[in-house]
C-alpha cells in the first residue's frame, strides 16, 4: 500500500483511535456499575450463598424507607456543609491576614508551602531509589528483561 493510499485510511480512522481511550474508560465504568446495580437487585446472604434470587427494587425500598439511612444523609449533609463553610472561612481569613507583607507574614507564608514542596521532593527520592542501578526495582525488572547496564538518568534518551 503506497503513502497517499494510507492518508485516506488515517484520516478516516484517526477519530476512532483517538476515541478509543475514551471508550476504554467508558467501559471500565459502566461495567463494574451494571455489576453493582445487578447485585443490588438481588437476595443475597454471604452465609447461605444458595439462597440467592432476584427481589428487584426491594432492597432500595428497604433502606428508602429505614429512619437510620435518612439520618445518615442527614448527617453526612450537616457535617459536609460545617466543613466546607469552616475551611472556606478558615482560608479566607488566612489569604486576608498573609496579604500584607511583613515578616512574621513571610515566614507564616513559608511555613504553608513547606508541605507543598515536600511531596514532590520525597516522589524524586523515590524515583532516584527505583532506578538505582545496584539495588533499584526498575533497574533488577530491566535487567530481567535483558538489558543489563541500564542507564536511567546519564542516557539522554531515558532522562526526564
Amino acid at each position: 500500500m503506497s503513502a497517499a493510499a494510507k492518508r485516506p485510511f488515517m484520516r478516516l480512522a484517526l477519530p476512532y483511535i483517538l476515541s478509543l481511550p475514551a471508550l476504554l474508560v467508558c467501559i471500565g465504568i459502566l461495567i463494574p456499575f451494571g455489576t453493582a446495580v445487578y447485585y443490588s437487585m438481588q437476595r443475597y446472604n454471604l452465609a447461605f450463598p444458595m439462597g440467592r434470587g432476584f427481589i428487584w427494587f426491594e432492597n432500595y425500598q428497604a433502606f428508602l424507607t429505614d429512619p437510620a439511612f435518612w439520618n445518615t444523609i442527614r448527617v453526612s449533609l450537616l457535617y459536609t456543609f460545617l466543613t466546607v463553610t469552616f475551611e472556606l472561612l478558615l482560608g479566607l481569613g488566612v489569604a486576608l491576614l498573609l496579604q500584607r507583607r511583613t515578616l512574621m507574614n513571610n515566614v507564616l507564608s513559608i511555613m504553608l508551602m513547606l508541605p507543598l514542596m515536600i511531596a514532590p521532593a520525597i516522589a524524586a527520592l523515590m524515583w532516584k531509589l527505583m532506578t538505582n542501578p545496584n539495588f533499584g526495582i526498575l533497574s533488577y525488572l530491566v535487567g530481567l528483561a535483558g538489558l543489563e547496564d541500564f542507564k536511567w538518568a546519564s542516557d539522554p534518551g531515558t532522562a526526564l
